[in-house]
């Protein structure tokens, strides 16, 4: 007797291949982006010194504000295991975003 599905007779191989906490993998080098891409041009700017504000990123880019944010949660820090720094000036200046070392 022939079974339509084949996967009744092998219960114990799995069909989607997840790692078991979820997440990505650790790499030993920083994380990279294609040259010239916009992934790699705000990485750019968020590895300077001062970082970037969303209007620099903006400017950048051409992205809108919650692409902006949701790069910097998402990507950066869930994806890539970057740990962004994010202040506010006392005098009421922009948000700064930065990759902290």
């Amino acid at each position: 007797m022939r079974y339509r599905n084949s996967r009744l007779l092998r219960p114990w191989r799995p069909t989607l291949r997840r790692r078991p906490n979820g997440r990505a993998r650790a790499t030993e080098s920083a994380p990279t982006a294609p040259e010239g891409s916009n992934k790699a041009i705000v990485l750019d700017l968020l590895r300077r010194e001062r970082g970037a504000t969303l209007v620099e990123i903006a400017k950048a880019t051409g992205w809108q504000n919650h692409s902006m944010r949701g790069f910097v949660r998402g990507t950066t820090t869930k994806k890539m295991g970057l740990t962004v720094d994010n202040t506010k000036p006392a005098n009421g200046a922009d948000h700064t975003y930065r990759v902290a070392n």
